[in-house]
């Protein structure tokens, strides 16, 4: 069993990529942020938490309303990480313990430094600062989200993994994403022979 996270920025090209590894090659995906939605809609301990924390009765977690929290009071993302991560971690476990006959298992995880897991390969998904902050307008964001979300990814630091990243570059023609996606494909697999 093969395991490789596509890391990166928002907007940066990771579901593309998880995608194409799903198709081409029979990859089976976990994307963090599909988990997140999940436990924000059907967690209930989750959803309790959060509530708690950030002062709401719902029955169900608005990612947009946590964006528009963290956008005025930054202090609430790590207690929010503390609630949210134990339960990723949980997931990812559980997914790789169910997916373990599997020959290649995807990770789609935007920072790669909030999960203390130990993988067999990093693949860092790269675009323009412009590039992205464009997918976003395009996708409806408004720049003050933006700014921030840019800001923050910045400054964390991905320090998990040691080993070496291979990185592809998102910032043009889709067929050279999966050009360069392929070419690594093929050296983890002669990795392993």
């Amino acid at each position: 069993m093969i395991t490789l996270v596509i890391t990166g920025h928002i907007a940066t090209g990771k579901s593309l990529i998880t995608s194409y590894l799903r198709a081409k090659y029979n990859a089976v995906v976990f994307s963090c942020d599909k988990f997140v939605d999940n436990i924000y809609r059907h967690d209930h301990d989750i959803i309790h938490r959060m509530g708690r924390l950030l002062g709401i009765e719902s029955e169900f977690i608005d990612k947009k309303y946590i964006i528009q929290r963290l956008l005025f009071d930054s202090s609430l993302l790590p207690k929010i990480e503390k609630i949210v991560f134990p339960k990723v971690y949980e997931g990812i476990t559980d997914f790789i313990r169910s997916n373990f006959s599997s020959t290649l298992l995807v990770f789609e995880i935007p920072l790669l430094s909030t999960l203390d897991i130990e993988f067999n390969y990093v693949m860092e998904v790269l675009s323009s600062y412009e590039i992205v902050y464009n997918r976003l307008l395009n996708r409806g964001y408004d720049r003050e989200y933006i700014d921030y979300i840019m800001n923050y990814q910045s400054e964390k630091k991905d320090t998990c993994y040691n080993g070496d990243r291979f990185k592809v570059r998102n910032d043009g023609q889709k067929q050279e994403v999966f050009d360069a996606v392929d070419k690594y494909i093929h050296t983890i697999f002669e990795d392993i022979k």
